[in-house]
């Protein structure tokens, strides 16, 4: 294929393809010449590339953005944990050392038996302070009723004003009878019927538990009282408790590491995805600026005129550092850097 001005001159060398063509209206090439669509027409030379790869960018960066929140979140709660001289987990050593200071051979040997039964009350407890936050017979209810409402209210639909059933929707209608018992969705009701009746058997079950936990304590401790030992005023058992506390709160605090860990190395993750991406959307821009000049420079005489394309690939990180100093009061004329220090 041949190219040439209409005096047969060639412009371009012979080939057997040429770019795509593309056509605008005078108005289309008025407003892609205004500063914000130059871009959007510049990277639309190399069809839907660029305008994908922005989307996945665009992504990315909320993400990060929403990872920023989860991390800030978790490290709010490792500053509550730790800010405070006086807390449990920054006194941990100290609570452990008073505990092992009174808790020698003969006191394990006579609260042996209280902190067994009082570690079986307090795991009764929790399991049943667990299982009310689930709720699930209440849950079970309420799903119960959502699926009679809906049965009820699609039935209604299907069925004409003496109340007999549309030609053709007979099956419907059965399925969507709550009341007959050979309706799938009445065995359905009659499930969680019977599962409500189970989760509402484990609660109780869970009550009786602590309860007769609660009683075997309470006798533990009326024993060890009539031998002398003050359980509630006894210093090993005001410090076993400090301590217990404080071990709890280490337990929370190296979760709370670990998440923190996590968090970081998924976020250098999708870091280097998007600077990949990054990366490759600047290539294209480079590529496509390329050939627009090659493309001109050999279809105009450079005698003449010479029109040179840029791709302006770092223009958005230009942008970006004069809103950061403009907002944020850095100067990139002098090094900044942040330390970030753990103790």
């Amino acid at each position: 294929m041949r190219v040439e001005k209409i005096d047969g001159t060639e412009i371009v060398a012979s080939s057997g393809s040429l770019p795509a063509v593309h056509l605008f209206r005078f108005k289309d090439i008025e407003q892609a010449a205004q500063p914000d669509h130059l871009r959007r027409m510049f990277d639309a030379l190399h069809g839907n590339d660029v305008q994908l790869l922005s989307e996945k960018i665009d992504a990315d960066i909320r993400a990060l953005k929403k990872q920023r929140g989860e991390i800030i979140a978790v490290a709010a709660e490792v500053n509550d944990l730790t800010l405070n001289a006086q807390s449990p987990l920054r006194q941990y050593v100290r609570r452990q050392q008073q505990f092992d200071s009174v808790n020698t051979a003969a006191a394990k040997a006579e609260f042996e038996k209280i902190d067994k039964a009082s570690n079986i009350h307090r795991t009764g407890n929790n399991a049943v302070v667990a299982w009310d936050q689930i709720a699930p017979d209440a849950q079970l209810e309420e799903n119960a009723e959502q699926i009679k409402h809906f049965a009820e209210s699609h039935r209604k639909k299907i069925l004409t004003a003496d109340g007999s059933v549309v030609l053709g929707m007979e099956d419907l209608a059965t399925l969507l009878d709550h009341e007959n018992a050979a309706s799938p969705v009445a065995e359905l009701l009659s499930s969680m019927e019977k599962s409500k009746d189970q989760a509402e058997t484990v609660k109780q079950k869970l009550d009786d538990f602590t309860t007769a936990a609660e009683v075997s304590l309470k006798a533990t401790n009326d024993e060890a009282s009539k031998k002398g030992i003050v359980v509630v005023t006894n210093a090993r058992e005001v410090n076993r408790k400090s301590f217990e506390e404080a071990t709890t709160k280490l337990e929370t605090y190296r979760e709370l590491i670990e998440k923190m860990n996590g968090l970081m190395v998924a976020r250098k993750t999708l870091f280097n995805e998007l600077r990949a991406k990054c990366i490759e959307r600047s290539r294209i821009r480079r590529e496509t600026a390329s050939r627009i000049t090659n493309t001109l420079a050999g279809a105009l005489d450079r005698n003449v005129l010479v029109i040179t394309a840029e791709a302006q690939e770092r223009h958005d990180t230009a942008n970006f550092r004069e809103w950061l100093s403009r907002c944020g009061g850095f100067n990139y004329a002098r090094e900044t850097r942040i330390v970030l220090t753990t103790i």
